[in-house]
């Protein structure tokens, strides 16, 4: 009798893993392919929707930037697809990364930033050792995910929607009802992250990470709440990485793995102080999110994810500036609730139109993009921004700060380090 794992529960081979990474990050890119296109690409305005770079670089360095890096992700992804044994050519999805994000700090989708750090490990490390440090983003993804939720931002917003909604085809739930049982979502996905960080229990919370997932994926599809193809794609993606590294059977693991790293690892020895700076790469990106909440590391990058505590930057135009805006972003200002003449910009929704994604949930990235809009259309005193900082986890208040007119918006935005 054979006793032997089928092949779906046997150890999940390095080669087998690479390919299902980049054939990731490609569906996410395309699912995503506005935000990627270099500027001036196939009717891409920078004046619509201008790219708020990382480093103060001419748009003309710009473009030329988001071309190289754009080029050598899809030729690292596509030759790793036929050579998935040839580790060193992560290398260039992962300096493509790298120079996207400095084209562009939105190109910091948290996919992107898992794709990078994934890419790094594969490239310098055997599979042996880079599938402990996978598996470890993997679990700090579902960790910081779930505290950014606990709390009272999301209890009564995005918590409340997702209540409702999943509860609706069996029966109504009031709104303060909603809000109690919303705290129950993160709590289960901080449990799922508990069970998969323990051995014994990996496989478990593996299985219930996919259920969640394809929960996400029905309450989120169009047929419901109707999010972006990037969040659905992403979600997909999570799932079947769920399966891969943790629903297989513990048994033969090493062994599996230790003949393969002695195939693919030969590359990486000659050169091992690379893996030891990938390893401090990976234990920042660990330990960086625990700074989220004072303001040191970008919420996307702290994986605070459905979570509406982020930081913002409310953007309003005066009614006699309206006209000096192109009529794209015209037609995504809301009317005023105060009657006061103050027309609010729709980021979120134009962000959705332009780029396929959400608008990044930073209040310097928005900072710095209404600066822009700004300096861009000469808008004096027609513009105002409200800066709010993020919401306490326990009350949800939040600090504002008020700048009116140009030169106090593109003073302020200068404050911050990234994109001076």
């Amino acid at each position: 009798m054979n006793n032997q794992p089928s092949n779906f529960l046997r150890p999940c081979s390095g080669e087998r893993f690479c390919r299902f990474v980049a054939l990731a990050l490609l569906a996410l890119m395309a699912a995503t392919a506005p935000l990627w296109l270099p500027i001036g690409f196939a009717g891409t305005d920078a004046a619509d929707y201008p790219p708020i770079p990382s480093l103060p670089l001419p748009v003309a360095a710009l473009a030329s930037l988001g071309w190289i890096g754009l080029a050598l992700v899809l030729i690292g992804v596509v030759a790793i697809l036929f050579r998935p044994q040839r580790t060193r050519l992560w290398w260039f999805p992962f300096s493509g990364l790298l120079l996207l994000f400095v084209v562009d700090q939105q190109h910091l989708q948290p996919w992107a930033i898992q794709c990078c750090l994934y890419a790094m490990l594969l490239a310098s490390l055997s599979w042996q050792q880079a599938r402990p440090w996978i598996i470890a983003i993997a679990i700090s993804i579902y960790c910081y995910s779930a505290t950014g939720k606990l709390d009272y931002q999301f209890a009564q917003t995005v918590g409340t929607q997702f209540v409702r909604t999943l509860l609706s085809p069996l029966m109504g739930v009031e709104k303060g009802v909603a809000a109690k049982l919303a705290l129950l979502l993160p709590s289960a996905e901080l449990g799922f992250a508990i069970l998969i960080a323990i051995p014994k229990t990996r496989r478990l919370g593996g299985a219930l990470a996919i259920v969640m997932h394809i929960t996400l994926i029905g309450l989120l599809g169009p047929w419901s709440l109707n999010h972006s193809y990037g969040v659905l794609m992403w979600n997909t993606v999570l799932a079947v990485q769920s399966a891969l590294l943790f629903l297989p059977q513990p048994a033969g693991d090493q062994a599996s793995s230790a003949s393969e790293s002695s195939e693919r690892g030969q590359g990486q020895a000659s050169m091992p102080w690379v893996g030891y700076v990938a390893r401090g790469v990976v234990v920042l990106a660990l330990l960086a999110p625990l700074s989220e909440r004072f303001g040191y590391w970008d919420h996307w990058a702290s994986w605070a994810l459905y979570a509406p505590h982020s930081s913002r930057a409310l953007i309003q135009i005066h009614e006699t500036s309206a006209s000096e805006l192109p009529e794209s972003l015209r037609e995504t200002l809301l009317e005023s609730q105060f009657d006061d003449r103050w027309l609010t910009l729709d980021l979120g929704q134009l962000s959705l139109q332009q780029r396929w994604v959400p608008v990044y949930p930073q209040a310097r990235y928005q900072l710095q993009w209404a600066a822009k809009l700004a300096q861009t259309f000469s808008l004096a005193d027609g513009i105002r921004v409200i800066v709010k900082s993020t919401a306490d986890r326990r009350t949800g208040q939040r600090d504002e700060r008020y700048l009116l007119g140009q030169e106090e918006v593109v003073s302020a935005a200068d404050e911050y380090f990234l994109g001076r």
